[in-house]
């Protein structure tokens, strides 16, 4: 080991020889060459050579608009830099990324580049690739600020749940503005003296860039940049976008070029034999400055999980449609869903059946994870939860409305524990699927809100031929009786529709309390009522419709006025036999107008 990093420091002084000549010769440069930096002054980090010719009209362009005065930057990797981050952050801006309403000020700086008309499918496909072209672009800056590194790194996954759920992302509208004001007038770097970016100027700058014609912006190191044609060296770039070359045509640039690369192959040799060296482990610690790195076919896949998700939770079964995706996204030999119900844990879906024991769900590791919200990841050999031990378990809460709705299980060999990577994927899964089952149980509430009747409470005329559809594909005997309300019509006339709805409330309120428990009630329409009962004969239903007919009767309303009101109703019973819906239906209607015309108030068995 000693021997050899000898030989790595006599590598290092051979090359100083060089180094020092190489010095000499610039030193000595033709007389008019032009240093890049004043004398005496350091050189910036991420300067770039000035060019030898002023581009057309005299000056480098300065921005139309806004309070914005520097001049635009000549580094090809930040002007593409500030397009990469200017078409990200107007894809974020269009799917919500941002929040919402989102900040005005990122879509005035990003207006020219705005998507039109895509599907947000596809607008999150092009953000996937514009995360990776970021990236690649960020390798080639030279200290780069941190919102130059948070704008062009990865989306964390997430980040990239948060988007596919439209929801607002780690990252700032504020940042994208200041990464885009240092990629464009700094080289990516800090400024002199830190001002409030300038929106207008910005997107003015950024539709230039956009237009710029092919060869002005050279492709970035290491991948290819989506929507800009690649470099043509036969290409000229257009006025205040002029990138300097170095000047090869002098022999002092001849002698440079060969001592250079002698110095070259010095400083390779002696960094082969420094990497070789024996290295202690590094511990795995991520800037806070800088996104954690994701793969991009990791991303694009959590993305088509949310949408598929969203989807899902309108029309599907979204508890298993969460365990498939997270199978879909980790490697697992089963998944489970499991609700939290009050105190209780219950299991909602299981990829197989009896991959957990329900009896063990009080204690453990799952209990834990339900009542702390704390992720866990463990091999296990005792967890009470986990049918098969020992096992590698994952255990994510899904947290939504400020509590634990769920906790998702992925469990599989011993052998196989989990990995950070899986552990980043499941996390970025968790909000996405918490999402999915609060848009699921909105969706329930809105169909169960189209299915009751506002007045009363009860079903309405939709839900009533839901229902007695199921209740007749069970097979088992169905009757039901239709009710009216007799001379209905006079006491709005003369108390007035408030006093009308009164009586309906109150009706309905006591043919509730009437009818036996699994029994239901509807509003057929006006005056009219349903009651629909299950594996029940004409004869019982009959008797179920007189004890509610004397409770309407024997039972004043108060509507306000100085006296309660009355009221009668008369009822039509029908039992299904071999009758489908519409037949049933109208063979009650039929009973209910024979017990009208017999005279009110009364029960008739159709």
């Amino acid at each position: 080991m000693a021997r050899r990093r000898s030989f790595v420091a006599r590598l290092a002084l051979v090359g100083c020889g060089p180094l020092a000549l190489v010095g000499s010769i610039v030193g000595q440069a033709p007389a008019g060459a032009q240093s890049p930096h004043p004398p005496g002054a350091p050189p910036s980090p991420t300067a770039q050579p000035a060019p030898t010719t002023a581009p057309a009209g005299g000056a480098v362009p300065q921005p139309s608009t806004g309070a914005t005065t520097t001049a635009l930057s000549r580094n090809p990797e930040a002007l593409r830099g500030a397009l990469s981050v200017g078409r990200e952050a107007a894809l974020i801006a269009a799917l919500g990324g941002f929040g919402q309403p989102p900040d005005g000020r990122v879509q005035r700086a990003v207006a020219s580049l705005a998507p039109a008309g895509s599907e947000p499918a596809a607008q999150r496909d092009a953000l996937a690739r514009l995360d990776a072209e970021g990236q690649a672009i960020l390798a080639g800056l030279t200290n780069p600020t941190p919102d130059v590194q948070r704008s062009l790194g990865h989306l964390t996954p997430t980040d990239g749940a948060a988007v596919g759920a439209s929801r607002a992302i780690s990252v700032t509208p504020e940042e994208y503005l200041r990464a885009l004001d240092h990629l464009l007038h700094h080289d990516g770097g800090p400024p002199p003296s830190p001002s409030p970016p300038d929106p207008a100027g910005i997107d003015a700058e950024l539709r230039r860039l956009a237009a710029a014609p092919a060869g002005t912006l050279p492709a970035p190191r290491g991948a290819p940049a989506a929507g800009v044609t690649p470099t043509s060296a036969a290409s000229t770039p257009p006025a205040g976008l002029t990138l300097a070359a170095n000047d090869t045509s002098s022999p002092a640039s001849a002698s440079l070029a060969v001592l250079a690369g002698v110095v070259l192959a010095s400083i390779v040799a002696g960094a082969v034999l420094w990497r070789r060296r024996p290295r202690p482990p590094v511990a795995d610690v991520s800037s806070p400055s800088v996104r954690a790195p994701m793969m991009t076919g990791t991303m694009q896949g959590l993305l088509e999980v949310s949408r598929q998700l969203t989807s899902e939770a309108a029309t599907g079964d979204v508890d298993r449609a969460i365990l498939r995706h997270a199978l879909d996204l980790v490697n697992g030999q089963g998944a489970a869903l499991i609700r939290m119900e009050g105190g209780s844990l219950r299991v909602a879906a299981e990829t197989h059946p009896g991959l957990l024991v329900t009896d063990g769900l009080g204690g453990g590791a799952v209990r834990r994870v339900a009542d702390t919200g704390q992720t866990l990841f463990q091999v296990s050999a005792t967890e009470p939860a986990i049918r098969s031990l020992p096992a590698a378990l994952g255990a994510v809460p899904l947290v939504g409305r400020g509590r634990v709705e769920a906790v998702l299980v992925v469990v599989r060999s011993q052998f196989e524990p989990f990995t950070n990577a899986e552990r980043e994927v499941l996390l970025a899964l968790a909000p996405v699927a918490a999402a999915s089952l609060d848009n699921a149980r909105q969706a329930r509430s809105a169909i169960e809100d189209s299915l009751v009747d506002p007045l009363t409470g009860v079903g309405n005329r939709r839900r009533f031929d839901l229902d007695l559809d199921r209740a007749l594909a069970d097979g088992s005997p169905t009757a039901l009786f239709m009710v009216d309300l007799d001379h209905f019509k006079a006491v709005n006339d003369t108390h007035g529709h408030p006093a009308g709805d009164a009586v309906l409330r109150g009706v309905s309120s006591l043919m509730r309390e009437g009818v036996r428990p699994g029994d239901s009630v509807y509003r057929f329409g006006g005056e009219e009522f349903c009651v629909l009962l299950q594996r029940t004969s004409a004869e019982e239903a009959g008797e179920v419709a007189e004890r509610v007919r004397r409770a309407i009767a024997g039972r004043p309303f108060s509507v306000g006025a100085t006296d309660p009101l009355r009221a009668t109703a008369s009822f039509g019973v029908a039992a299904s036999g071999d009758a489908d819906a519409a037949a049933l239906v109208a063979r009650a209607d039929h009973a209910l107008y024979a017990a009208k015309q017999s005279g009110r108030n009364r029960v008739e068995i159709g």
